[in-house]
């Protein structure tokens, strides 16, 4: 094999692997690994990713073929998506990498390029990749839906809705009408847009999978932010029941759960779902509740995780980081600095929630407001409100 193409290879397939096996162990912070030949096994990806690899490999045995290499790395960004696996966004970013740092690509490699940056959260980056390619592709749905995912996670709700409206022209009605609800219940509209987006769900027969998922997913937050329990919980199940339901859903059923006070249920649902950290961090709080005796070694793992997410630049996901500062170290001042830099990056009712809480935990109640006003805009009444300020008053409680 070619030195370059033996390079290639070795970066995209050993360079950015975890080795998430040696998480709870003190080897995991030692010298990194580097295999001594492409013969080396450092890890088996799952199953599903086998075909991908085995059309990677043919791709580097050809000339470069853009193509191909976009379809590629599009599917390496659905798995990416399916599995909660930041790994395969670096595949997606490997097999792009003749293009990769290109000012002027060609606008195929536009959306994949933004869609990777999202993932990275270089929200920015993303962005002014996705304006180059609306510019060049105006009818580009899937630009259009990232442009409003974006926006929407940045609370320029305003822009967001634009971004949904050249939605209107894909075939699928449903589409258009998801995106501009998920948008809309989060500005002062959760009632109305529950209402209309379960009308006009229930009146379609046929949805792929992955519209039927997101549009659940919509309902079930947006009912459980207005309280309307039972309605929440079957949407979650109904979501939950169809092929590869998203690591994204089972955390907010999870956190539904909780905010239920049924953590066994919490429990039930997660044991088998400990590879991802946002999961990881769920069943420990459940855990938590229930004064398990594993407590101690899920908080070990999840430091573990952090601080190897930190230590190669992939500290993505504060607000769960500051979850778990204020519920499972009890150390309220990390939680409030975390959330309140994840709060500068990103506005979800995720990121205000745990703003909330942690302000009012550190005693620092005036740092929640802008979160306040957020939740409240999203049908977040004022007994759940209360409710968030209660749990996390009673973590900065003096532990015995």
């Amino acid at each position: 094999m070619p030195l370059a193409r033996r390079s290639r290879l070795r970066w995209l397939f050993a360079a950015s692997l975890a080795l998430a096996t040696n998480l709870a162990s003190s080897h995991a912070f030692g010298e990194p690994f580097i295999p001594e030949s492409d013969e080396t096994v450092v890890e088996r990806l799952p199953a599903v990713a086998a075909p991908i690899y085995r059309e990677q490999q043919a791709l580097l045995a050809g000339p470069a073929d853009l193509d191909a290499s976009v379809g590629l790395a599009r599917k390496y960004i659905r798995l990416a998506k399916q599995e909660s696996d930041p790994r395969y966004y670096g595949y997606a970013e490997g097999v792009l990498a003749r293009w990769w740092n290109d000012p002027s690509p060609p606008a195929a490699i536009l959306t994949p390029r933004a869609m990777i940056k999202q993932s990275r959260h270089d929200f920015e980056g993303a962005l002014h990749d996705l304006e180059r390619a609306l510019e060049a592709q105006p009818a580009n749905m899937q630009a259009w839906l990232a442009r409003a995912a974006i926006l929407r996670l940045l609370a320029r709700f305003d822009e967001a809705k634009s971004s949904c409206m050249p939605l209107a022209n894909a075939r699928e009605e449903l589409l258009p009408l998801t995106c501009i609800c998920e948008v809309e219940s989060l500005s002062g509209h959760a009632s109305q847009c529950l209402d209309a987006l379960a009308k006009v769900y229930r009146s379609k027969a046929t949805l792929s999978d992955d519209q039927r998922q997101w549009t659940l997913t919509v309902l079930a937050e947006t009912a459980a932010r207005l309280e309307n329990v039972e309605e929440a919980e079957a949407y979650f199940k109904e979501a939950l029941s169809l092929p590869k339901p998203a690591p994204y859903l089972t955390g907010a059923f999870a956190d539904f759960l909780l905010d239920q006070n049924r953590p066994n249920d919490a429990i039930a649902l997660l044991s088998d779902k400990t590879t991802q950290d946002a999961l990881l961090l769920r069943l420990a709080l459940a855990k938590r509740l229930v004064h398990a005796n594993d407590v101690p070694q899920l908080v070990l793992d999840l430091r573990n995780r952090f601080e190897i997410g930190r230590s190669r630049q992939e500290n993505l996901h504060l607000g769960d980081e500051a979850r778990y500062a204020l519920y499972l170290e009890g150390d309220t001042a990390k939680a409030l600095t975390l959330a309140k830099d994840n709060w500068s990056r990103q506005r979800t009712p995720q990121d205000a929630r745990i703003l909330l809480e942690a302000a009012f935990a550190a005693n620092h109640p005036e740092a929640a407001q802008p979160a306040i006003e957020l939740l409240s805009a999203a049908g977040v009444g004022q007994a759940a409100l209360s409710r968030s300020i209660a749990s996390a008053m009673a973590s900065a409680a003096p532990r015995e």
